[in-house]
């Protein structure tokens, strides 16, 4: 599985072990079984650098400025 994250891309290897159909939504929700360790680690990694980003994101737009990805991380770390 690849995870894109702006430059980055964090690369996992798993296996599904469910997929259901989301009829409100018209996708698949799946569950994926990582079967290495350091993929959980991996895994929250992007999560944070994802969400710092939105955060970024959201910093930029209520201060009418753009908020550094550095800034950013050191405020989400702060806060």
């Amino acid at each position: 599985m690849r995870i894109p994250l702006g430059d980055r891309v964090f690369l996992l290897e798993g296996r599904v072990v469910h997929a259901h159909r989301d009829l409100e939504f018209g996708l698949f929700r799946t569950g994926i079984q990582l079967l290495n360790p350091d993929s959980v680690f991996k895994v929250k990694m992007a999560e944070q650098i994802h969400q710092i980003d939105e955060y970024r994101k959201q910093l930029s737009t209520r201060e009418g400025r753009t908020v550094s990805s550095e800034e950013a991380a050191h405020r989400w770390i702060e806060e």
